[in-house]
């Protein structure tokens, strides 16, 4: 409910993820990211910028609750940027890497 007119109830429920920019040279529509899935720890990452890869082929690996968990490719493509390094966490959310 509002209390008065403009203004708005406090929303500090909400959490906002931060994502790191995006920098490359093809347009947005182009990149496709690969999410994580699930929360947890960046354990592997198995592709480098420049690498090819194939629809379901494992591109890095989570650690979630004691278990590893592959993340796998989404589609075919090339690696264009990894967003993440060994030891990170992540949210279910998170883009791991863009793929071109």
């Amino acid at each position: 409910m509002w209390k008065r007119q403009g203004e708005r109830p406090h929303l500090r429920h909400l959490r906002l993820h931060h994502r790191q920019p995006r920098l490359s040279l093809l347009p947005p529509r182009l990149l496709r990211e690969v999410e994580a899935g699930v929360s947890g720890k960046v354990v592997n990452i198995a592709k480098n910028p420049g690498d090819s890869v194939t629809k379901g082929e494992t591109v890095a690996i989570l650690e979630a609750m004691k278990m590893e968990i592959n993340v796998a490719s989404p589609s075919d493509g090339t690696v264009s940027q990894v967003l993440v390094s060994v030891g990170d966490s992540v949210e279910p959310v998170t883009a791991i890497m863009t793929l071109a």
